[in-house]
């Protein structure tokens, strides 16, 4: 087939086309990221713990519960860099990232073990890839999940590099709708919300609940191997590591008990993990707020006070440690 000059002049305008698309999508990412992304609690959140670095020697890390319920502020040389729906899988990769750092000396490492942090939801919930894409190793996750395709790796990557894809509603939020920046201390969300002062808190509590476990494995293979992962990742570095089961309320625990009649069987597989690991210290602290639901935000997060009085406690009891005692 000749190629005639007009066919050469539309092949030139298609290119011309998409580099302009290119350009403008780019710029249009750009900004995206100055006006909001970087004022995310997640981005945040990481950049305070990157510039305090130097000086942290315990790290919270972990989900929404040591996110909202511990204040470093009240314990010294601490850092929370939890993250709110953080599984596992993400704890690891962050970890692994944060130990690779050269101006990191942390001494100690505390874990959650929640009645949730192994519920196979969590295995495909990571969101915000333009975040996380920092941290995972996407060959890694992606070839230990089945469910998975070579399609989802590529999408990931596109969204992580692209984070503006499919934000439409998020912009014109920004433009239209004002918001409060939610309120940090090293890493901690701070919330003044009073589950005292709710009603139907059975209901809420059955609810939550719900979202977490319906229809999950409770214990999931691949959450389970990447929380030894964690485990074996300290122990190489020579870390303390501190398991805490966080405080929830009664409702919260009796909703529960309807997806996992029998809580036998995840303590039964953490105590089989942990006794893998010499020197592992595990603290129970889940019934610890039981008939005080003005300490809590929520059914199973804490508010200020709660976690004021919630840090403190944990303060006193690592004082009783040996091992980090010196450091509080």
């Amino acid at each position: 087939m000749k190629i005639t000059d007009d066919m050469k002049l539309f092949a030139r305008r298609i290119v011309g086309f998409g580099l302009v698309l290119f350009v403008v999508f780019g710029l249009l990412n750009i900004g995206y990221y100055h006006l909001i992304l970087s004022n995310t609690v997640l981005e945040r959140s990481y950049s305070d713990f990157l510039e305090h670095r130097e000086n942290i020697r315990i790290l919270f890390m972990g989900d929404s519960h040591p996110k909202r319920d511990i204040n470093p502020a009240l314990i010294n040389y601490s850092f929370n860099l939890a993250d709110v729906g953080e599984s596992y899988i993400q704890t690891y990769h962050k970890l692994s990232t944060v130990l690779n750092d050269p101006l990191v000396d942390l001494y100690t490492v505390v874990l959650p073990l929640d009645l949730h942090s192994f519920s196979s939801m969590r295995t495909d919930r990571i969101k915000n890839e333009w975040y996380w894409d920092r941290f995972i190793q996407y060959d890694e996750v992606f070839s230990q999940d089945t469910n998975r395709s070579i399609f989802d790796s590529v999408v990931w990557r596109f969204k992580s590099w692209f984070p503006i894809i499919s934000k439409g509603q998020e912009l014109i939020e920004y433009a239209f709708v004002r918001r409060e920046s939610s309120e940090l201390v090293k890493g901690y969300i701070i919330s003044y919300d009073n589950y005292s002062m709710s009603s139907d808190k059975s209901i809420w509590a059955f609810f939550r609940a719900q979202s977490q476990l319906e229809d999950s494995e409770i214990m999931d293979p691949i959450l389970v191997e990447y929380f030894k992962k964690c485990l074996i990742l300290c122990t190489e570095q020579n870390l303390h590591i501190i398991l805490i089961k966080y405080p929830i309320s009664e409702h919260y625990y009796t909703a529960v008990h309807q997806f996992i009649p029998n809580l036998s069987l995840i303590n039964d597989t953490i105590e089989t993990i942990i006794t893998e690991f010499p020197g592992v210290i595990m603290l129970d602290y889940q019934d610890f707020f039981f008939g005080r639901d003005d300490v809590f935000m929520d059914t199973d997060h804490l508010n200020k006070k709660g976690a004021d009085l919630f840090t403190s406690l944990i303060r006193n009891d690592f004082k009783n440690i040996t091992t980090i005692c010196d450091l509080i």
